[in-house]
């Protein structure tokens, strides 16, 4: 932790007003100042001009402790520490060919009930789809891109039908470059991306499913077209009835992949 400046006249910055909150925050949760005290203390500290003020926040708080650095780490295998245990101010986690798991939690009665809560909502398949979701962070969804249910989302890992045969989505991503792909073969399509044939890979295919399920969104039918960034997020996307609208794509290939490039 920073040390507060010694010369009791020197106007303090905002690390060391940062260090006598975290001083007092501290103090409170060790049970050395009840929640009355810190509020009166967090006021002074926080309206401090010089160190002799802020100095005043800390009156009799025990010596700040500087902590030790303690290492959790695992190498071909995996390490588990289970049982109550006091979480160091510096921790360091490191793993070569193996995995960690830190669960800072306290056990104890209300541990239990939360685990309990849990154990019975995850009987529901609602359930367990939004903590999927949430988990593998499949349920973002970014702004723009127009209202279709996948625009913003993953991209999921439908099966595809080329005509230089079977493929996967993801298949596609491996050159880590943006993808249009058209699963209507619509030449209106491959005209509208011309201009950008150079930076896009343009991919005719066939869906194999009729209905793609997507995360926190359920199952949807299997689009006319998209244009997928290269992280796998879908930046626009046709339903399969309808017009493509070669305006709304225009605009996102510009977005994402700069304007046409003239001459």
């Amino acid at each position: 932790m920073p040390r507060l400046p010694k010369n009791p006249l020197r106007l303090i910055r905002d690390d060391d007003r940062d260090t006598a909150v975290e001083r007092l925050r501290d103090a409170y949760a060790e049970g050395h100042i009840t929640h009355e005290e810190l509020d009166g203390r967090l006021g002074r500290a926080l309206t401090a001009r010089t160190r002799g003020e802020l100095l005043s926040s800390l009156d009799s708080l025990p010596e700040a402790d500087a902590g030790t650095t303690s290492t959790i780490s695992a190498a071909a295998g995996r390490i588990q520490r289970r049982g109550a245990w006091r979480v160091p101010r510096s921790l360091k986690v490191a793993s070569a060919f193996g995995r960690v798991h830190v669960a800072l939690a306290r056990p104890g009665a209300q541990t239990d009930a939360l685990r309990d809560v849990f154990s019975s909502l995850m009987v529901f398949d609602e359930v367990n789809g939004y903590l999927r979701g949430m988990i593998t962070g499949l349920d973002i969804r970014y702004p723009g891109g127009g209202d279709h249910p996948l625009a913003g989302r993953r991209v999921p890992d439908a099966d595809l039908k080329t005509p230089d045969g079977a493929t996967r989505v993801y298949e596609l991503l491996h050159a880590a470059r943006p993808v249009l792909l058209d699963l209507r073969g619509s030449a209106e399509l491959a005209a509208a991306a011309e201009g950008w044939a150079g930076r896009v890979d343009i991919v005719e295919a066939r869906s194999e499913d009729d209905n793609w399920t997507v995360p926190a969104a359920g199952e949807i039918p299997a689009p006319a077209a998209l244009l997928i960034r290269p992280d796998g997020h879908v930046a626009w996307a046709a339903g399969p009835g309808g017009a493509l609208d070669t305006s709304a794509l225009r605009t996102a290939l510009t977005t994402w992949f700069g304007p046409v490039l003239q001459g």
